[in-house]
C-alpha cells in the first residue's frame, strides 16, 4: 500500500490543482489549500512508512498486552461505562471526519469525473491512515490503562491485608507474610513491565503522533479560514457591484466543514487525554502506596522480611516515576496542556491568514 500511495501522490496533487476550482479564486486561498493537501499527503506517507518499519515491534507489544490482559483482567473489566464511553467516542470521530469528503463528492460533481472522484477517495484514505494508526495507539493505551488500574486495585487489596496482619509469630501468620511478600513482588513485576511496555509502545508511534498533530493544525486552520473566506468574499463582491437588489442571501457556516473540524479536535482531545490518563494511573500507584498506613503492620520483629519487600517496592516506585513521560519524538510532552497549546497555534495562524486576506483585498 505504501508503494501505491507514493506513486499516486503526485498525480493526486495535479488533479486537485486542476479540478478543485474553488481554491484558485484567490492567491492566498490557493496557497493555503494546496499546502494543506501537501501536508496531509506527506504525513500519511510518513505514517505508512513508519508503520512498515516498526510493524514487528508493534505486533510484539500488542501480543504482550494481550498476554498481560489474560493474567490480570476479566470480562467485567472490559464491559463497563468507562470502556464503552472511550470506544463510542472514538468511533464518533470516524463518522465526523468522513463528512467533508461526502460534501465534496456531492457538491463538486465528482461523480462525473472519475479521476477527481478517485483522488478525493485517495485523500480521504490518507486521512484515515492517520486516524486508524492513532486508533491502534489509542486502544493500546486504553488496554494498558485498564491493566494498571487493575494493578492499583490489587495494591489496595494488599494494603488492606497489611493493616489486618497479626503482629506475633506463628505458622499461619508466617504463611500470610510469605504470601504478602510474594504478592508485593508480583505487583512490582507487573508494574515494571507496564511502565516499560507503555513507554516503548508510545515511542513506536512518535512520528505518527507528530504527523497527526501537524495535520490537525493544518486542517483546522484551512477549514476555519475557508468558512471565513466564503462570506467575506461575497461581501466584497457585493460592495463592488453596489447593487442592493442583486444582493445574494447570506451563506451560513458550512455544517459539514464545522463537523469535520469538531471531529479532528475531538480526536486530538481523546488521544491526549488517554495518554495523560495512563500517566496519571502510574502516578496513582505511588500515591496509593505512600498514603497508606501499612507501616503499622510492621511493628513486630517478625515482619522484617515483609518490611524489606515493601521498602524495595517503595524504592522502585520512587525511581520509576520520573521516567513515566510520553512525548512525540521528544519534542513535546503529551498532557492536557498540549490541547490548549494546539488551540492557541490554530487561532494564531488563523488570525495571521485573516490579516493577510484583509491586506491583499
Amino acid at each position: 500500500m505504501l508503494v501505491i500511495a507514493v506513486s499516486y501522490t503526485p498525480i493526486a496533487l495535479q488533479i486537485l490543482y486542476s479540478d478543485m476550482v474553488f481554491l484558485r479564486q484567490n492567491d492566498l486561498l490557493t496557497y493555503v489549500g494546496y499546502i494543506r493537501y501537501g501536508v496531509m499527503l506527506t504525513c500519511a506517507l510518513a505514517t505508512l512508512f513508519m508503520q512498515v518499519i516498526f510493524r514487528s515491534a508493534i505486533i510484539s507489544s500488542v501480543n504482550q498486552m494481550l498476554h498481560l490482559s489474560g493474567l490480570l483482567l476479566d470480562r467485567p473489566s472490559f464491559v463497563n461505562g468507562y470502556v464503552t464511553w472511550k470506544v463510542v467516542s472514538k468511533c464518533l470521530t470516524v463518522v465526523l471526519q468522513a463528512l467533508w469528503t461526502v460534501f465534496l463528492i456531492e457538491n463538486d460533481n465528482a461523480v462525473s469525473n472519475m479521476w477527481y472522484l478517485a483522488t478525493l477517495v485517495f485523500v480521504h484514505y490518507c486521512l484515515m491512515v492517520l486516524q486508524m494508526t492513532l486508533n491502534m495507539l489509542y486502544f493500546g493505551v486504553l488496554l494498558i490503562t485498564l491493566l494498571i488500574k487493575q494493578v492499583n486495585a490489587n495494591l489496595v487489596g494488599l494494603l488492606l491485608n497489611l493493616r489486618t496482619l497479626p503482629h506475633h509469630r506463628g505458622g499461619v501468620n508466617a504463611q500470610s507474610r510469605d504470601k504478602l511478600c510474594k504478592d508485593v513482588g508480583q505487583l512490582m513485576h507487573f508494574h515494571y513491565i507496564l511502565v516499560k511496555l507503555s513507554t516503548t509502545y508510545v515511542n513506536l508511534y512518535g512520528w505518527q503522533l507528530l504527523s497527526f498533530l501537524m495535520s490537525v493544525i493544518m486542517e483546522c486552520v484551512t477549514q476555519i479560514f475557508i468558512m471565513y473566506f466564503v462570506p467575506a468574499e461575497m461581501a466584497r463582491r457585493e460592495r463592488k457591484s453596489n447593487d442592493a437588489e442583486a444582493r445574494p442571501p447570506p451563506i451560513p457556516i458550512n455544517p459539514f466543514a464545522l463537523m469535520y473540524v469538531i471531529g479532528l479536535l475531538w480526536d486530538m482531545f481523546l488521544i491526549v487525554v488517554m495518554l495523560d490518563d495512563m500517566r496519571l494511573q502510574f502516578f496513582h500507584t505511588r500515591h496509593l502506596y505512600t498514603s497508606s498506613i501499612w507501616l503499622r503492620a510492621l511493628a513486630s520483629p517478625a515482619n522484617v522480611r515483609l518490611e524489606g519487600c515493601l521498602s524495595h517496592f517503595n524504592l522502585y516506585l520512587l525511581h520509576a516515576q520520573p521516567r513515566i513521560s510520553y512525548s512525540a519524538c521528544g519534542l513535546f510532552t503529551f498532557d492536557k496542556t498540549l490541547i490548549l497549546v494546539t488551540l492557541e497555534r490554530i487561532f494564531l495562524y488563523l488570525v495571521l491568514l485573516i490579516q493577510f486576506d484583509l491586506i491583499t483585498n
